[in-house]
């Protein structure tokens, strides 16, 4: 299955795709192309897709394994616009590390795709020829923290990311981009304590997700501390702290995505499987919570399951 939403420069969109074919966690972005274009978009998509390894929380997983070549592939599949799959075993490359978060965008006229790799705390830029195949070697960046795992490209070209981290590491992050799909770290601001609530999950911080905005503004989710926080992105790429949000304890928050014409933004959490709809003030940078919808059937329980992933569509 795959989500798409769509970014704002030439024909490139990025979102979040889950495949079955692969071991473990699976997780990529978009990049998309057509041979034409239809009322609705482009008729075709190059679809990446990156490992990001076996689920930490599974009794059969044992972190710390060596990475394995599959593992390192950033694998391509074609998506039509009637949902047909087609591998493009062409368009695949092993890009030297675990891809556990994809992020394609257009900057400066050149197409580029950023792979957080979680084993080697860094991130890869990679362009994108024309027919959308990744050019190696690309150049590497510190993440500027520990087990990267997200990356958005807010307004101006500034890459924004999240380090989860593992007792200390846990930052959110930016990037300046420059020529080549090459990235400069610009600023690193620590995360630090957990709430504690879901054991083995909330007892350090763990950024998971930013969620840049239009008006420059970027909302940060950390799992480990049960905390939204809010950033404003300044004119030199450095986030400034504006507040912090407390979600429902036990939350988790993952990512967050807002509404295209409306003041809301809607935070995924995690552990607890639900969505929070947090009114935004104009007034204020801080984030009122409007409403919580849980997304498992009334009376189920959350054990062995999560969410992973929210989008917004353009309808």
């Amino acid at each position: 299955m795959a989500m798409l939403r769509k970014l704002q420069q030439g024909g490139l969109l990025t979102g979040f795709m889950v495949a079955p074919l692969l071991r473990g966690a699976v997780a990529g972005d978009v990049a998309m192309r057509g041979a034409g274009r239809e009322a609705a978009g482009l008729k075709s998509a190059i679809v990446f897709v990156g490992s990001a390894q076996c689920d930490w929380d599974d009794s059969t997983c044992r972190p710390g394994q060596p990475t394995t070549a599959q593992e390192r592939i950033v694998y391509a599949v074609e998506v039509s616009a009637d949902g047909s799959l087609k591998q493009r075993p062409e368009l695949c490359v092993d890009v030297g590390g675990v891809p556990a978060w994809l992020t394609a965008a257009k900057v400066e006229g050149a197409n580029c795709l950023f792979v957080s790799r979680l084993d080697k705390d860094d991130i890869l830029g990679l362009p994108l020829s024309s027919d959308m195949k990744p050019e190696l070697p690309g150049s590497s960046t510190p993440a500027g923290g520990q087990f990267p795992v997200f990356s958005a490209v807010a307004e101006g070209g500034t890459l924004l990311g999240a380090n989860y981290g593992s007792n200390e590491g846990a930052s959110a992050v930016s990037y300046h981009i420059g020529s080549g799909c090459a990235l400069q770290l610009a600023q690193s601001i620590p995360h630090h304590g957990g709430s504690n609530v879901v054991l083995g999950r909330q007892a350090d911080a763990h950024a998971h997700g930013v969620l840049p905005t239009k008006d420059g503004l970027a909302y940060a989710c950390d799992l480990g501390m049960d905390t939204v926080f809010v950033y404003k992105l300044l004119s030199d790429g450095k986030l400034q702290e504006q507040g912090r949000v407390q979600t429902p304890a036990g939350c988790g928050p993952r990512h967050a995505v807002l509404h295209p014409g409306k003041p809301f933004v809607y935070v995924l959490c995690e552990l607890s499987q639900a969505v929070l709809t947090f009114h935004i003030s104009a007034q204020s940078p801080l984030l009122t919570l409007a409403q919580t919808s849980s997304l498992l059937p009334q009376g189920a329980s959350a054990r062995g399951s999560k969410a992973g992933e929210i989008v917004m569509v353009p309808d």
